[in-house]
């Protein structure tokens, strides 16, 4: 929309397409998984040493978020804990690993 006219451009903005693109397989992907489940999440609770801070939370979260199968994730920083919700069974090791990698340590999870 242009501000000065008021009027929707026709422009192709390939930037935006590919970013819509990939949203739209995202949620493609996340449908599968939610068919895959019947649409039921589960929780796991994550124990993590060496978080300090809220860029320490934020971090964590995003590590997290990023990984096939989980929903969300949340960091309480006060009890050095993540909290997942994923769709399907998870690699644990993998996780382990990409949290290690990034400096922090996983020192146990609960189911």
């Amino acid at each position: 929309i242009s501000a000065e006219t008021n009027e929707v451009s026709k422009d192709i903005d390939p930037v935006m397409d590919a970013i819509i693109i990939e949203d739209d397989i995202e949620r493609e992907q996340i449908n599968e998984n939610t068919k895959n489940t019947g649409g039921i999440t589960m929780k796991k609770e994550l124990f993590i040493d060496g978080m300090s801070c809220g860029h320490c939370k934020m971090r964590i979260e995003e590590i997290l978020s990023g990984v096939e199968g989980i929903k969300s994730a949340e960091v309480i920083l006060e009890e050095k804990k993540a909290i997942i919700e994923i769709y399907t069974e998870i690699d644990e090791a993998l996780i382990t690993k990409l949290i290690d990698e990034a400096g922090y340590k996983v020192v146990s999870f609960k189911h």
